[in-house]
């Protein structure tokens, strides 16, 4: 098996990437926060039937709803800022995935070429989509290579192969 692929991340690749992760983990304080929202909205409603003029409950509900909107939206405007901090030369990747594992070379600045090899085994994750791969090499950080950036090779098999090797850090996300 031999792939080549030229990945060129772009402001709405990363907003997806940071839309995903975000969506995908981090639950406990998302449900935290709407615990307790709830709890205010149903104490709110108590008070404002023995008092209408209690205004404490229904600030603290709308401070606590202004965090939760500010929250889902974080991977909205995120990625923008993602985006502008990191430099131009830095935005494309070069992939050739082997089968036992991927070079990752980016070589936009010829004063600096950062390549980085990655064996499967040691991916922590390994996320494909319909129109993509997120190659997790922690918890965090990801190689983001869309199937449209593949030069050459099956896409299918890499998928396959990757599916075989890791099983359940291989995920298929629809």
């Amino acid at each position: 098996m031999h792939l080549t692929a030229e990945s060129i991340l772009t402001k709405e690749r990363l907003r997806k990437f940071s839309t995903w992760t975000f969506y995908r983990r981090d639950y406990s304080m998302k449900i935290l926060l709407l615990l307790l929202t709830l709890f205010v909205a149903v104490s709110w409603s108590t008070y404002l039937i023995k008092d209408p003029a209690n205004t404490v409950t229904l600030i603290l509900l709308i401070i606590e709803l202004a965090v939760l909107v500010a929250m889902y939206s974080y991977p909205l405007w995120s990625a923008g800022s993602s985006f502008r901090s990191r430099p131009l030369d830095r935005l494309v990747d070069r992939f050739t995935f082997d089968d036992d594992g991927f070079v990752a070379v980016n070589d936009g600045n010829p004063d600096v070429v950062d390549t980085t090899k990655v064996r499967y085994e040691g991916l922590h994750l390994v996320v494909e989509g319909s129109a993509h791969f997120y190659f997790f090499t922690d918890r965090l950080r990801a190689f983001i290579v869309y199937k449209t950036d593949f030069a050459e090779g099956d896409v299918d098999a890499l998928g396959a192969k990757l599916q075989e090797l890791l099983g359940s850090r291989y995920v298929w996300d629809r």
